[in-house]
């Protein structure tokens, strides 16, 4: 995490996460009866993200492998490269405890998401990130950190090139 007082851990069976609240009940629910579940099939990958010097709960985030069908949506040439399905993978999730909202978390838990997903991209290819936001504040904020809306969708996406690019060297 790019704050020092943060530490990211795997989602595992041991986690507590019933009393994480961020404020919209179908990220909570999500968190607390679907992501062990979730992940322990294969399906999903949970990053868990606490303060260094307290066990609660400050926010998650949730990725998983997707594609993109050149069917399905409007794609730029920029985007589809010359191939009918674009592999890449989906921020599925990402909540800020509603107590630790405000401070610049929510952008902390994006820079380590996309990290993440420039890794994976890296060792297994992916173009492109993708994020359904679940509302409109949510679509802001991706938007304000270079997602761009999927032409005849509330999708949203980035390249992994333009992803690795705002990360800078490292």
């Amino acid at each position: 995490m790019s704050a020092p007082e943060l530490v990211a851990f795997a989602l595992d069976e041991w986690a507590d996460v019933d009393a994480f609240t961020c404020g919209n009940p179908t990220l909570d629910a999500w968190l607390q009866d679907s992501a062990k579940r979730m992940q322990k099939a294969g399906t999903v990958r949970v990053t868990l993200v606490r303060r260094a010097d307290d066990s609660a709960l400050v926010g998650y985030y949730a990725i998983c492998p997707t594609e993109v069908r050149r069917d399905e949506y409007v794609l730029s040439s920029r985007v589809r490269a010359a191939v009918s399905v674009v592999p890449g993978f989906m921020l599925a999730k990402l909540a800020v405890a509603s107590a630790a909202q405000g401070a610049g978390l929510g952008r902390d838990l994006l820079v380590d998401a996309l990290g993440t997903i420039c890794d994976a991209a890296e060792m297994a290819g992916g173009r492109i990130v993708v994020v359904d936001p679940i509302d409109e504040r949510a679509a802001g904020f991706y938007s304000k950190y270079g997602f761009t809306t999927i032409g005849g969708s509330g999708r949203m996406y980035m390249l992994i090139q333009d992803a690795r690019r705002s990360l800078g060297p490292g």
